[in-house]
């Protein structure tokens, strides 16, 4: 049996209020030669009952039910590991795309062997298109120059849910435990492996339900009381290990940094807990 060319990874925990949509929008793809894997993360809503009834309608859709929630970072790597197709991507239960998404990105990774993923510009649906903030600007340059322009701000990471060879996910994707900017270790390891680009057109809008958009995000991702005075700790350990062969100039850089970042985190988490405190319950 012939793989389709593009597997698509749905993750969902109780997402009974944006799934049908989500899932629209990517049976409406211009580009049909997919499979949608959708990964139901013992959801306690209706999530399931929708998800079943869409796979009965489209044979395309393929539907797994945990039997325990594995975690956000368990069920996208299982959603990986269960891909084929020469292509994979992910795709919230909370996001939409443009009709045209895959066959941009797909006709432009089948022209240029020498990029790894491409995305389409992104956004979260009360904000503007921002490759600065949205973190998914191409990364066109050599190894080192990529994992600087990573680094340019803190930002969103707007290139994990675009299109990428799925081999080169497969080696770069070691999240043994979810750490703060765990999922942008991820898209490193993926831009020293090739280059990233982002088409002019088309378009993926962000849910405003997910983790990321969360004020608890720092309490979510503390595992240590370390984390506390550097939030960014692991993604710092992480960083040193993936660039010992970078230049020392380069990696001095990247210090002052994750320094910066860190400082940057400490500020945001206290402002966070504060305007919690003051809010009304």
């Amino acid at each position: 049996m012939i793989e389709p060319k593009v597997t698509i990874g749905l993750p969902v925990y109780n997402g009974e209020r944006t799934i049908e949509v989500a899932i629209q929008t990517l049976l409406k793809q211009s580009f049909h030669d997919f499979v949608l894997i959708i990964s139901d993360n013992c959801s306690t809503d209706s999530t399931s009952e929708i998800c079943r009834n869409y796979a009965a309608i489209d044979k395309r859709i393929k539907y797994f039910r945990q039997q325990r929630n594995l975690g956000a970072e368990k069920n996208f790597q299982f959603l990986l590991q269960k891909s084929q197709s020469e292509y994979f991507m992910w795709a919230s239960a909370d996001d939409i795309r443009s009709p045209d998404f895959i066959e941009l990105n797909l006709t432009f990774l089948e022209a240029n062997l020498e990029y790894v993923s491409s995305t389409c510009p992104t956004r979260f649906e009360d904000s503007d298109f921002d490759e600065v903030r949205m973190g998914d600007s191409s990364l066109d340059g050599a190894p080192e120059d990529r994992f600087l322009a990573f680094f340019s701000t803190w930002h969103a990471n707007g290139r994990f849910c675009g299109l990428f060879r799925r081999v080169v996910l497969l080696e770069n994707y070691r999240i043994e435990r979810p750490f703060l900017g765990c999922d942008w270790t991820v898209i490193l390891r993926c831009c020293m492996a090739g280059k990233m680009h982002r088409c002019d057109s088309g378009w993926i809008e962000f849910g405003a339900h997910g983790i990321s958009r969360k004020n608890n995000i720092f309490k979510v991702y503390r595992n240590h009381w370390g984390e506390h005075f550097a939030p960014f700790a692991k993604l710092t350990i992480e960083v040193y290990k993936m660039t010992r062969h970078f230049s020392l100039k380069t990696r001095l850089r990247l210090a002052r940094i994750l320094i910066n970042f860190n400082i940057a985190a400490i500020i945001a988490k206290n402002t966070l807990s504060r305007t919690s405190k003051l809010s009304p319950p």
